[in-house]
């Protein structure tokens, strides 16, 4: 049935069973779905990168800013340092100002290495430019304080009033404040550039829900389709299944049936031949004939349901035929067969038994006989049964053309194959050898 199902969907999918196109529909729908899925996520993928770059350039601008904010104070601290000295000559104010000359420097360095990379125009000509003037810055206000304490304080004193040290303080707080001026306006672009980027990629996400959630109903209404589509499939195979295991019933009943009418006509035949009294004959007659009843009805419903020793199912259905002339010989291991097995084994060996007093070795007056010999390999679970089957003393035989194989012999095959068995048949001069291949459960099936 699985199989079934799978040819029946692979036909619904192909070319030549198209239903209104739905079968076609159907995988480009998904298809496309899953890009507009992946369009999607590249989308919100691309908003949050361009969220986290603003943020990034934020925080990279407001670490810049701070540096050159601490560069700008340290300049003021070094220039209070340097007048402070030359105004009260007290050597306690020299020790802050070479401090934050050192912090200066060691500022305008850790800069240089955060900005790298990330510089763009003027500003590394700018950042140079800084570093310039604050090393210069520091040099004259040392070299003041040196002439200072050489005792010319007046020439120091005069160098500063001079004015050039205030123009380049000046300097340095423009470029300070360019710099800072720039470094916002980046930060203002990645900030609008985040905010652009976030109000297109939101339309794109809603753009492709709105898509998305029409790819779904598309989808969905196709499976419902095609779901209908199968189902009805599965209903005609199943009435076509069923009206064949009907007719597979019908013929097989219509051939029992004829099968038993020959074997009880061969019943009584061989048993008037052999007996010359009328009430012995017809006693052994009514035994065979109710032993044949008792073996036909083992077949069908195996003692109310329960396992069944294979010795005792071989040895119930030979037993209507069998007599001195007719002999048998059953021998094997025991062999418990669950009802769901039983049913096809006895079924088979029925209809080998009766074809074998209809034309094999129980088919002579002078007699003959039949061997039915099985070993039995278990594993894990199950029973695996080679059964051999082999007449002898009936007339000569020859293999059946293939094409004109009996009922009977499909009836055998068949009835194995519901268990997953097999069937070989050999006509060999001596009489026919029949090989059984089956696999039973060691345990009692409650199904």
């Amino acid at each position: 049935m699985i199989e079934r199902l799978k040819s029946i969907w692979q036909e619904l999918l192909s070319p030549e069973r198209q239903h209104g196109y739905g079968t076609t529909l159907l995988p480009a729908a998904v298809a496309l779905a899953i890009l507009i899925l992946l369009s999607g996520g590249i989308a919100i993928i691309g908003a949050i990168d361009s969220e986290r770059e603003a943020r990034e350039a934020s925080q990279y601008t407001t670490g810049v800013i701070a540096r050159l904010e601490k560069v700008r104070a340290l300049a003021v601290d070094i220039e209070t340092g340097q007048r402070g000295y030359l105004l009260t000559g007290q050597r306690s104010l020299l020790t802050p100002m070479k401090e934050a000359a050192e912090r200066e420097v060691q500022l305008l360095d850790e800069l240089k290495t955060y900005a790298y990379g990330n510089m763009e125009g003027p500003q590394e000509g700018w950042l140079m430019e800084i570093d310039r003037l604050v090393r210069a810055h520091y040099s004259d206000a040392a070299e003041s304080v040196s002439l200072a304490r050489r005792g010319q304080r007046a020439a120091a004193i005069e160098d500063v009033r001079s004015g050039a040290g205030k123009a380049r303080m000046d300097r340095l707080r423009a470029l300070i404040d360019r710099y800072e001026a720039y470094e916002y306006n980046r930060q203002a672009r990645s900030l609008d550039d985040a905010r652009d980027y976030e109000q297109i990629g939101g339309q794109q996400v809603l753009l492709v829900l709105v898509v998305l959630l029409l790819l779904l109903l598309l989808i969905a209404y196709l499976l419902w389709r095609n779901t209908r589509l199968l189902k009805t499939e599965i209903e005609l195979t199943e009435v076509t299944e069923a009206k064949e295991q009907v007719e597979l019933i019908s013929r097989e009943l219509n051939h029992r049936v004829k099968n038993l009418f020959a074997v009880v006509m061969a019943i009584i035949s061989m048993t008037a031949r052999r007996e010359s009294d009328a009430t012995v004959a017809g006693d052994k007659m009514r035994q065979r004939v109710n032993a044949l009843a008792r073996a036909h009805q083992l077949t069908i419903d195996q003692d109310g349901g329960r396992a069944v020793s294979l010795r005792s199912l071989a040895e119930d259905v030979l037993a209507p035929y069998a007599s001195a002339a007719l002999r048998k010989n059953v021998e094997g291991p025991e062999v418990q067969l669950v009802p769901r097995a039983a049913t096809p084994i006895g079924l088979a060996l029925h209809e080998m038994a009766t074809n074998a007093v209809k034309y094999g070795g129980w088919s002579n007056e002078a007699g003959g006989e039949i061997s039915i010999r099985w070993t039995a390999t278990d594993d894990a679970d199950r029973s695996h049964v080679e059964l051999v089957w082999c007449e002898s003393g009936g007339p000569p035989v020859a293999a059946p053309a293939e094409d004109s194989k009996g009922f009977g012999s499909q009836l055998v095959a068949q009835s194995l194959r519901q268990i997953g068995g097999q069937y070989e048949a050999q006509w060999l001069e001596s009489g026919l050898r029949a090989v059984l291949r089956f696999s039973v459960s060691r345990e009692p099936d409650d199904a």
